[in-house]
């Protein structure tokens, strides 16, 4: 029973990631459509240079909505998101992958391990 409880104990104390809503509040899940460039339209914040996107999180579902925010902005979901691993990302107690599916405009691949 003692040993349930230490690990019960080290797990909580663990520092997990947590996604964020635009306020910088806890939610469980987040989704994003980003919107194409459009120059002759301005209905959407950020849509003419790009960086538009529309939002939808575990306390608000429904249909996805303009973000008034852009992607370019600091204080947004992503954003916040984000920021929990860049300020941990040399922490040798925490495994990250990250994936990126766009195509790559050179052949150099670079690869970090940390030790």
């Amino acid at each position: 029973m003692l040993e349930y409880l230490l690990l019960c104990t080290l797990i909580s104390n663990g520092y997990c990631f947590t996604c964020k809503d635009q306020k910088n509040d806890p939610v469980e899940w987040f989704a994003v459509y980003k919107m194409p460039m459009e120059n002759a339209d301005n209905s959407v914040p950020g849509i003419q240079k790009g960086v538009a996107w529309y939002y939808v999180d575990s306390n608000n579902k429904g249909a996805l909505t303009p973000s008034q925010k852009t992607l370019d902005d600091k204080d947004q979901a992503i954003a916040y998101t984000l920021n929990q691993y860049y300020a941990k990302q040399f922490d040798p107690t925490i495994f990250h992958v990250m994936y990126n599916d766009e195509v790559s405009s050179s052949l150099k691949f670079v690869f970090h391990f940390l030790e």
